[in-house]
């Protein structure tokens, strides 16, 4: 039996080491696809701005406005 453990233990350090390298690859994707929607959600706010959209101030109820609720 003590002739399998060498090959078993190279296994799962294989395998350890695949799963590793899957879990790194996954957290660098997903931060990338986190970046990428921040930068969406970005641009698509600076858009909002530029353009004055007729209905930019009026969602929330910002005070500021002197538009009040009251």
């Amino acid at each position: 039996m003590s002739a399998s453990t060498p090959d078993r233990q190279t296994r799962l350090a294989l395998a350890l080491r695949e799963n590793l390298k899957r879990r790194k690859r996954q957290t660098r994707e997903r931060a990338r696809e986190a970046q990428d929607e921040s930068r969406e959600a970005e641009a698509h706010d600076r858009a909002g701005d530029v353009a004055g959209a007729p209905d930019s101030g009026t969602a929330g109820g910002d005070a500021s406005s002197g538009e009040g609720g009251a």
